[in-house]
């Protein structure tokens, strides 16, 4: 078995908000001073006396190692004091698959990259956006986010405006290469100073004469037929509209979307059954809040659409537990993951499970050891927006105990998909157990 991968847990100052503390009923008392979340790479430089420094090991284990009970030693040393811990690992007699078959989307904001990551250009923003995916998928997403400066316009010499899917097409096979193309969320860059399209690919520029819907709905004809002539469509989805109150005005998010054939995607929180109906035929990925499966009839509604083929997930953002916040109990995220299996849904997706560090561009504002990161509290209370910290030297993500328990919980799901396919291969040889 391969040596471990070794980093070393981080503290965060905990600051708790009068509005968590009653919320939530707590006791502030009864909670440590610091939380341990950042995985750093470096080691401290020093260790304080009295002071404990955990260490989180991470074992890779090759998919052809052979099944067994693997025995071996850590060494530790510390000046003329050294000590070996004794290290025992089963390897099972199974693979697990190489990437997370339960859709998964953390809202993460790959524009923010630029900002967090002092990326100077395109390529660079590039290799960063890289190196953060395949971080995302180990640790289970597979739903890739594109950003509408990736599809770039050319004004050429006669006044027309061309489209150079250079970049988008880059990000969209990094993303497949890397895991996170299950699905592909594309934000087509929609600029209101285009006015109408020629023989389908060229758009002439009227700065007098303005007409936004019309641009819209023939630069989206250009991008689904691009999407088509690449075999990519049926990956593609668009994220219309969030927490809609109004599904009159849903419905009307979804129309140039259905018109030229991208699939629709939305998360819902007002669940009331005469709204979603409006929806019905024109989303065609409903993402509704957890919390609705707690009310019976959104409940059936939702089940009767699951029996009808549609494709449904739900998500949770920070409405009490499960959520990825500081404080709260890691097993909240893997009973959600869970419970997802047992209802049968095709995917999941939760606010904070990736990077959303604010609008604006903060910083290292969080020394922690040797280590500057960007402080969970800056932005929101208790980490609700992000699970991850910007990793300023290496142009990438630093981990946390929080973005490893995420891994965790997709490894239990695919322990019990692996069950229910061998249950279903049983069955067909009409075996009984």
């Amino acid at each position: 078995i391969p040596q471990p991968q070794i980093r070393y847990v981080g503290f965060v100052p905990k600051r708790f908000s009068e509005e968590y503390i009653k919320r939530y009923n707590l006791n502030p008392k009864l909670y440590f001073e610091h939380q341990p979340d950042p995985l750093f790479w470096n080691k401290p430089e020093i260790i304080e006396k009295n002071k404990t420094q955990p260490i989180w090991l991470t074992y890779y284990i090759p998919e052809n190692t052979p099944a067994g009970i693997y025995r071996g030693e850590i060494y530790v040393k510390a000046g003329n004091i050294s000590k070996k811990i004794p290290v025992e690992i089963a390897v099972r007699n199974f693979s697990l698959p190489e990437h997370n078959p339960l859709k998964f989307y953390g809202f993460y904001r790959p524009e923010q990259l630029f900002q967090y990551l002092d990326c100077k250009d395109d390529e660079e923003w590039f290799l960063a956006l890289s190196r953060v995916a395949k971080e995302y998928s180990q640790h289970g997403m597979n739903v890739g986010r594109h950003i509408p400066q990736e599809i770039k316009w050319v004004i050429q010499p006669d006044g027309y405006i061309t489209f150079d899917y250079t970049l988008f097409d880059r990000v969209w096979k990094m993303y497949q290469e890397a895991g996170m193309g299950n699905y592909q969320i594309v934000f087509p860059n929609i600029k209101p100073h285009i006015a109408q399209l020629w023989n389908g690919k060229k758009v002439k520029v009227n700065f007098t004469s303005v007409n936004v819907k019309d641009a819209r709905e023939r630069v989206l004809s250009d991008l689904s037929s691009h999407l088509e002539r690449n075999g990519w469509k049926d990956k593609a989805v668009v994220y219309v509209i969030d927490e809609p109150r109004d599904y009159d005005i849903a419905a009307k998010h979804c129309a140039p979307y259905n018109r030229v054939g991208i699939k629709t995607m939305a998360a819902l929180n007002n669940l009331y059954l005469q709204g979603l109906k409006k929806i019905e035929g024109k989303l065609n990925i409903w993402v509704p809040n957890y919390l609705g499966y707690g009310v019976p009839e959104v409940f059936e509604y939702f089940t009767e659409l699951l029996k009808k083929g549609e494709e449904i997930w739900w998500y949770e953002c920070s409405s009490g537990a499960p959520d990825t916040k500081l404080n709260a109990d890691l097993m909240d995220i893997r009973y959600m993951v869970w419970t997802t299996f047992k209802y049968k849904l095709k995917g999941m997706a939760m606010w904070g499970g990736g990077n959303c560090w604010g609008t604006i561009g903060v910083p290292p504002n969080l020394k922690i050891g040797t280590n500057w990161v960007y402080d969970p509290y800056t932005f929101t209370s208790e980490g609700l927006n992000f699970i991850v910290y910007p990793d300023y030297k290496r142009k990438s993500i630093i981990s946390s105990i929080r973005f490893e328990n995420l891994r965790d919980s997709f490894q239990d799901y695919m322990y019990l998909w692996i069950l229910k396919n061998e249950i279903e291969k049983a069955k067909k040889k009409e075996k009984t157990s």
